[in-house]
């Protein structure tokens, strides 16, 4: 960290954190909020898996309708289809531009969206924003030392720094 100010780490999941190691800070860390943060990962993660099953089984019902199987036998090797299916392969194979666009609108020190844009397989683009020009800072900081430029970070007055 370059400027004067004493941190702490903090380490959660695959991301590390830096917070300003005083209490004044406006921008903080709630461990309480740890298994909170596990947990929308893990359910947004399973939604990604069925979402992305749900389009290559409708991909397929429609091959399968234009091959003019009868809709006697369409039943019967969907299923089969479906059984066959590995989401989380399904969704790693998935084309990045039909992946999850999140928005984090109160992001605060950015740690529930590098974690989203981290963990969650499928995520094609993470929104950070806002309203406390301090928590903006500290989110860009800690999107730099975990090397996830590539996320977005809004906020009115962040343009003049050429974030989008």
């Amino acid at each position: 960290m370059t400027d004067a100010v004493n941190y702490k780490t903090i380490v959660e999941g695959s991301t590390t954190m830096y917070f300003p190691a005083d209490q004044e800070s406006t921008v903080f860390y709630n461990p309480v909020q740890v298994q909170n943060r596990d947990l929308s990962i893990l359910m947004i993660s399973l939604a990604a898996e069925r979402r992305a099953v749900r389009q290559v089984v409708k991909a397929q019902r429609k091959a399968f309708r234009s091959e003019g199987v009868s809709n006697k036998e369409l039943s019967t090797k969907m299923e089969e289809y479906e059984a066959s299916l590995d989401s989380a392969r399904v969704l790693s194979e998935q084309d990045p531009a039909l992946g999850l666009t999140i928005l984090d609108a109160l992001a605060a020190s950015g740690l529930r969206s590098i974690r989203y844009w981290k963990e969650i397989p499928g995520t094609k683009h993470v929104t950070i924003n806002d309203l406390d020009a301090a928590a903006v800072e500290r989110a860009w900081t800690n999107l730099k030392h975990n090397n996830v430029m590539d996320v977005v970070l809004e906020q009115n007055d962040t343009r003049d720094r050429g974030i989008h």
